[in-house]
């Protein structure tokens, strides 16, 4: 058998052009990258770790060792005639009901974001961003200004908080990741 030059009137099949011919059966739905489901865990791992560090706040409050640290914050301030003990006290209830208001909210916004990225909306995402680039400014600026809590829960909850700033630094490089933005994008 020869190789005979082909007709040039009867191309071979296939287009010249590189791209496939018109398909009405073709799926065009962009499949999810796994980068969403690492999105979607890392929220889940950032809400454990929020959550875990204000539960160990409050009990950082009511130890004794957080009762000796806000009495020497106390010493030396009117106190508008409250008792030391009283002002402990009522800064006790005061922080610790911010405390868990601010738990509730971070709750409800972490459940929108999972949520979202579970239904494919962009602005979920983008909430999502937001709250991270905030809870590491935050933690951040905490970590390297504030003075640690004492005693063993102080390095618990400092072990905490760097890991929360890792795991939503981790949780910006993937929500930036152009797959992961190119799948919300393709939203129908």
């Amino acid at each position: 058998m020869t190789n005979a030059p082909q007709n040039p009137q009867y191309p071979e099949p296939g287009n010249k052009y590189g791209t496939s011919g018109y398909d009405p059966n073709q799926n065009f739905e962009m499949s999810k990258p796994p980068q969403v489901d690492r999105l979607r865990q890392m929220t889940l791992a950032s809400m454990a770790i929020y959550l875990l560090s204000g539960v160990l706040g409050i009990i950082y409050i009511f130890s004794g060792s957080g009762r000796e640290d806000m009495q020497q914050q106390l010493e030396g301030q009117d106190l508008g005639g409250l008792s030391v003990d009283d002002a402990l006290m009522a800064g006790a209830i005061s922080a610790t009901v911010v405390s868990v208001l601010l738990m509730a909210v971070a709750l409800v916004l972490y459940i929108l974001v999972l949520v979202g990225i579970k239904k494919r909306w962009g602005w979920a995402r983008i909430l999502g961003i937001v709250l991270a680039i905030l809870g590491v400014l935050f933690v951040g600026i905490a970590l390297f200004s504030g003075t640690p809590m004492a005693g063993g829960l102080g390095i618990l909850v400092l072990v905490l908080d760097v890991l929360f700033v890792l795991v939503n630094v981790y949780w910006l490089v993937l929500a930036f990741n152009g797959k992961v933005g190119a799948w919300f994008a393709r939203r129908n």
